[in-house]
């Protein structure tokens, strides 16, 4: 989806300050969905951006359990639903601001 508003709309979700959380919180649902939070179940890429996360991610509330498995708190929900609403607000505004989207479409 991101490549697609990026070539067709020039609307760039990585320029977003938020979109690498979501990113990040996506392969997180992936690890529990996939491999029930066990990161060395997951594939070597999703494992290496797993690693690399979990450090930041610690702040929001996700860390790893002394049994090597992803475990996330209250605190982690409420910081993604968080980042998820101000990324989709602001895209929101940059949608109807575009060229291509926005003047002829909304009201």
């Amino acid at each position: 989806m991101a490549e697609f508003f990026k070539i067709n709309f020039f609307i760039h979700f990585e320029d977003h300050d938020k979109w690498s959380s979501i990113l990040q919180f996506r392969d997180i649902r992936n690890c529990f969905v996939h491999a029930n939070g066990d990161i060395e179940l997951m594939k070597n890429s999703v494992k290496e951006n797993l690693k690399k996360s979990l450090p930041r991610l610690s702040q929001s509330g996700v860390y790893l359990s002394n049994i090597g498995k992803i475990s996330i708190d209250n605190s982690s929900v409420s910081f993604v639903v968080q980042a998820m609403e101000e990324w989709s607000k602001d895209l929101w505004i940059a949608c109807r601001g575009n060229a291509f989207l926005g003047p002829k479409f909304w009201p």
